[in-house]
């Protein structure tokens, strides 16, 4: 039922819209990324027209802005730079996070194996002497059954 399609100054987004002078009925609109992945679903009653809001005028003056488009790349570069140091900075602190949290989840299993081990001898009374804990003292029986679902005899003669 879209009856507009406008795309953003960026042309990072495009917004579809379901006006009042076509559809008397569900009309509003959806913000689509360019890569085609829904952002945003506004239903609204009698929904005419999708406008995007315009660009202000660059407070920059003709001169600077000719400077920045000639010397895009060496900026560029530079604020590459700049993020790939702040990324690093930040794995460096997601890998110390990872680390602090195995040392806790390492601190914790220790923990509950020295509680274990300390409670050794009440499970031992509750099972009235028997040692749970001890595998040799368990048999362990296989038991198979099988059942044959067919059987068939052929006689092959050269």
């Amino acid at each position: 039922m879209c009856s507009d399609i406008e795309w953003d100054a960026t042309g990072r987004f495009v917004a579809t819209a379901v006006s009042h002078w076509r559809h008397q009925m569900e009309n509003g609109y959806n913000i689509w990324t360019s890569q085609g992945r829904q952002v945003a679903h506004v239903r609204q009653d009698k929904f005419y027209q999708f406008l995007w809001r315009p660009r202000p005028p660059s407070l920059l003056p003709e001169a600077k802005e000719k400077e920045i488009r000639r010397n895009l790349r060496d900026y560029s570069k530079r604020y590459e730079k700049e993020d790939a140091i702040l990324r690093m900075s930040l794995q460096g602190d997601l890998l110390k996070q990872r680390q602090q949290k195995h040392r806790l989840f390492e601190e914790f299993l220790r923990v509950k194996a020295e509680e274990y081990k300390e409670k050794r001898q009440s499970r031992i009374d509750l099972r009235d002497g028997i040692e749970s804990d001890n595998e040799s003292a368990y048999t362990f029986i296989e038991d198979v059954d099988e059942t044959e679902l067919s059987y068939k005899e052929e006689v092959i003669t050269v």
